[in-house]
């Protein structure tokens, strides 16, 4: 792993990164994503994330460490069809901030000890952009999105993202146009890359 000094998920410039969890396992656009999880917020703001989590943590076998939380639709809140059914879709996903994307039970972030529905997958977990872009990669990525959706499929194509940074020196220098592009081609790569909503795989 890199060492870093900055929050791979939560770098900075409005950008954040849930992609583990399955923020971007929906049929639908990132603007209706983004709706979804507004409304995750305030439903689990309403029934209070340690009442979650206690359920969460009962449903936990001492025996093998995975978690049989048997009613993850509890919010109660219908959401679209997944880009991949075998992929990651976590209920607790949403917004945690002004556009930050999180856990909704664990909003602190990272290096919190967790009972997690995936937290048993998630023991040999590693994210291919923490392994491999250095802080300056990281920065530019969220300068040149300033959205979680569009940040954390970059992040996961460091070839695309160092074409862009070989021509471009400053996020900010990328022309408007050229940024729009990206941002359809990351929302392409997003509905047709399951890969991408794969990567909280065991042993992986």
């Amino acid at each position: 792993m890199v060492k870093r000094d900055i929050d791979i998920c939560r770098p900075g410039s409005g950008a954040s990164c849930a992609l583990c969890c399955g923020s971007h396992n929906f049929r639908a656009e990132p603007s209706e994503i983004g709706e979804l999880f507004r409304r995750r917020a305030g439903r689990v703001a309403e029934v209070t994330p340690e009442f979650i989590v206690r359920r969460i943590r009962a449903s936990r076998s001492d025996m093998t460490g995975s978690y049989y939380f048997r009613d993850p639709d509890c919010l109660d809140l219908p959401a679209p069809e997944p880009v991949d059914p075998a992929g990651v879709r976590c209920p607790f996903v949403g917004c945690i901030g002004q556009g930050i994307v999180g856990c909704l039970l664990y909003p602190s972030g990272r290096g919190e000890r967790r009972d997690c529905l995936h937290s048993y997958g998630g023991k040999h977990f590693t994210c291919g952009a923490d392994e491999s872009l250095d802080d300056d990669e990281v920065l530019f990525a969220a300068r040149l999105t300033g959205h979680w959706y569009h940040y954390s499929v970059l992040i996961q194509l460091a070839a695309l993202l160092r074409r862009i940074m070989g021509e471009y020196r400053h996020p900010e220098s990328v022309p408007l146009d050229r940024r729009k592009r990206l941002f359809v081609s990351l929302e392409r790569e997003a509905r047709e890359n399951r890969d991408l909503h794969r990567i909280h795989g065991y042993f992986r």
